[in-house]
């Protein structure tokens, strides 16, 4: 069992651009069609929004205290290979999906061992644009609803009208964080990602530190088995293998290390 490191996620560590914007905007779109108050709320949403090179840090105070690791579905996939897997002289390594699955059970409250993570989420990533804007419908439909139902209260006690808005506001907000890693362009399909995300840290599993170029940063070290090593279309298949087997000393014993199939000069 190799640990694999869940690194901190922050502004400018995305290959997308636009991420945390995409949700933002399915947002405003579907806030606008209920009127108000829903509508008003729109310009609330975009005044964090500037400078654009703010969009993640202004998102959510707390993004940067979110861990992500991300993974694809697809172990031999060209555009990967030459973004992530070193212009294809890189590696993929493949884990137990089933162990990542169980990585998001519940961890009963008062019994988390010192060094063990807490609760994690698993998810794919949606890069459909009508599932993102049906997802986000949905949501707002159960908070619009609320609102219709006590309308004439509403309307009779300023007070409460106040507040209720209020309340909608944080609703939307949370919202908006909640999805930011949810959704991204469409352009991006091809890699059929999946985030398991890590909560900010907890007394009884601190992150740990590293060296990232010049400067440190933290991470969520994450146990599960490797299933399975593969070389890039450019890789060396032969150094890979005695790479493997110095480093772990049987430690990858029995698991496939093979070479991809694309015939990539």
């Amino acid at each position: 069992r190799q640990p694999m490191e869940c690194g901190q996620q922050g502004q400018g560590h995305t290959n997308d651009v636009s991420e945390g914007r995409r949700a933002r905007a399915v947002v405003q779109e579907k806030l606008a069609s209920f009127g108000e108050p829903f509508s008003g709320l729109c310009l609330s949403l975009s005044r964090p929004i500037e400078p654009e090179n703010q969009e993640l840090a202004t998102l959510v105070d707390s993004f940067d205290q979110r861990y992500i690791a991300c993974f694809t579905e697809d172990p031999d996939h060209l555009p990967q290979w030459i973004h992530y897997g070193s212009d294809g002289h890189g590696y993929c390594v493949g884990i137990e999906s089933a162990e990542l699955a169980a990585l998001t059970a519940p961890v009963p409250q008062g019994v988390m061992a010192p060094g063990s993570i807490p609760r994690t989420a698993l998810f794919p990533v949606v890069y459909n644009e009508q599932e993102q804007q049906d997802e986000v419908r949905s949501l707002l439909r159960l908070i619009y609803d609320h609102h219709q139902k006590h309308a004439s209260i509403l309307q009779a006690n300023f007070v409460a009208q106040v507040n209720f808005e209020a309340s909608i506001s944080g609703l939307v907000h949370w919202l908006c964080v909640q999805i930011a890693l949810d959704y991204k362009s469409h352009h991006f399909a091809g890699e059929r990602e999946w985030r398991c995300i890590v909560p900010r840290p907890v007394p009884a599993a601190p992150p740990k530190i590293r060296i990232r170029g010049h400067s440190l940063a933290s991470y969520m070290p994450l146990k599960v088995a490797v299933k399975s090593i593969k070389a890039g279309p450019r890789g060396d298949l032969a150094q890979l293998e005695s790479v493997c087997m110095h480093q772990g000393m049987g430690a990858f014993y029995g698991v496939p290390i093979t070479k991809s199939s694309i015939p990539l000069r």
